[in-house]
Protein backbone atom coordinates (compact mmCIF):
# COMPACT_ATOMS: atom_id res chain seq x y z
CA UNK A 1 0.00 0.00 0.00
CA UNK A 2 1.41 3.65 -0.29
CA UNK A 3 -0.25 6.99 -0.36
CA UNK A 4 0.31 9.44 -2.79
CA UNK A 5 -0.06 13.34 -1.65
CA UNK A 6 -1.58 15.41 -3.72
CA UNK A 7 0.09 18.80 -5.02
CA UNK A 8 -1.50 19.37 -8.19
CA UNK A 9 0.82 21.34 -10.96
CA UNK A 10 1.06 24.47 -8.84
CA UNK A 11 1.74 23.06 -5.71
CA UNK A 12 -0.05 25.74 -4.56
CA UNK A 13 -3.09 25.53 -2.68
CA UNK A 14 -3.40 22.18 -2.06
CA UNK A 15 -1.84 19.47 0.35
CA UNK A 16 1.26 20.17 2.08
CA UNK A 17 1.27 23.95 -0.01
CA UNK A 18 -0.51 26.87 0.73
CA UNK A 19 -1.99 29.33 -1.66
CA UNK A 20 1.45 31.32 -2.26
CA UNK A 21 3.06 27.55 -2.70
CA UNK A 22 4.95 27.52 0.55
CA UNK A 23 5.65 24.40 2.50
CA UNK A 24 3.16 23.28 5.91
CA UNK A 25 6.47 21.30 7.69
CA UNK A 26 3.82 20.78 10.50
CA UNK A 27 1.37 18.85 7.87
CA UNK A 28 4.04 16.86 6.45
CA UNK A 29 5.31 15.67 9.76
CA UNK A 30 1.89 14.64 10.60
CA UNK A 31 1.02 12.66 7.10
CA UNK A 32 4.62 10.66 7.76
CA UNK A 33 3.71 9.94 11.67
CA UNK A 34 0.22 8.76 10.66
CA UNK A 35 1.35 6.80 7.89
CA UNK A 36 4.86 6.64 8.02
CA UNK A 37 7.27 7.82 5.69
CA UNK A 38 7.99 4.75 3.56
CA UNK A 39 4.78 4.42 2.27
CA UNK A 40 3.87 7.84 1.28
CA UNK A 41 4.74 9.64 -2.25
CA UNK A 42 4.57 13.14 -2.21
CA UNK A 43 3.77 15.00 -5.38
CA UNK A 44 6.20 17.70 -5.93
CA UNK A 45 6.16 19.17 -9.34
CA UNK A 46 8.04 22.37 -9.26
CA UNK A 47 12.05 22.93 -8.00
CA UNK A 48 10.15 24.82 -4.96
CA UNK A 49 8.04 22.08 -4.14
CA UNK A 50 10.97 19.51 -4.30
CA UNK A 51 13.78 20.81 -2.88
CA UNK A 52 11.38 21.56 0.67
CA UNK A 53 10.41 17.92 0.66
CA UNK A 54 13.88 17.15 0.02
CA UNK A 55 15.18 20.00 2.79
CA UNK A 56 12.76 18.25 5.30
CA UNK A 57 12.60 14.94 5.24
CA UNK A 58 15.81 14.11 3.87
CA UNK A 59 17.51 11.99 0.75
CA UNK A 60 14.61 9.01 1.82
CA UNK A 61 11.46 10.93 0.83
CA UNK A 62 9.49 9.36 -2.18
CA UNK A 63 9.03 12.11 -5.14
CA UNK A 64 6.72 11.61 -7.91
CA UNK A 65 4.80 14.26 -10.62
CA UNK A 66 8.35 15.56 -11.29
CA UNK A 67 8.89 16.37 -14.90
CA UNK A 68 11.03 14.09 -17.19
CA UNK A 69 13.59 17.39 -17.49
CA UNK A 70 13.50 18.04 -13.96
CA UNK A 71 14.62 14.40 -12.77
CA UNK A 72 18.43 14.83 -13.24
CA UNK A 73 18.30 18.23 -10.99
CA UNK A 74 16.35 16.86 -8.17
CA UNK A 75 18.36 13.43 -8.02
CA UNK A 76 21.32 16.17 -7.93
CA UNK A 77 20.21 17.55 -5.03
CA UNK A 78 18.72 14.61 -3.30
CA UNK A 79 22.55 13.24 -3.38
CA UNK A 80 23.88 16.64 -2.14
CA UNK A 81 25.86 17.54 -5.27
CA UNK A 82 23.41 20.77 -6.24
CA UNK A 83 25.15 24.32 -4.70
CA UNK A 84 22.18 24.94 -3.18
CA UNK A 85 22.19 21.59 -1.21
CA UNK A 86 25.78 22.23 0.26
CA UNK A 87 24.54 24.13 3.37
CA UNK A 88 21.95 21.10 3.99
CA UNK A 89 22.91 18.53 6.94
CA UNK A 90 20.73 15.84 5.63
CA UNK A 91 21.61 16.24 1.99
CA UNK A 92 25.37 16.24 2.66
CA UNK A 93 27.25 12.97 0.82
CA UNK A 94 28.86 10.97 3.48
CA UNK A 95 32.61 11.49 3.91
CA UNK A 96 34.35 8.16 3.22
CA UNK A 97 35.90 6.27 5.87
CA UNK A 98 39.78 6.38 6.26
CA UNK A 99 40.95 2.46 5.64
CA UNK A 100 43.77 1.69 7.93
CA UNK A 101 47.21 0.87 5.95
CA UNK A 102 47.63 -2.82 7.29
CA UNK A 103 43.89 -3.66 7.01
CA UNK A 104 42.46 -6.34 4.26
CA UNK A 105 40.32 -3.39 2.76
CA UNK A 106 43.25 -1.27 2.03
CA UNK A 107 45.35 -4.52 -0.46
CA UNK A 108 42.15 -4.84 -2.20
Amino acid sequence: MELVVEARESAKGVGLFDNDGNFNATLADRFAREFSLPLLMFEAPNKPSQFALLDHFGPEVRLCNVRLEEVLRVEIYRRGLHSDAFSKELLRPARPVPVASGSTAARI
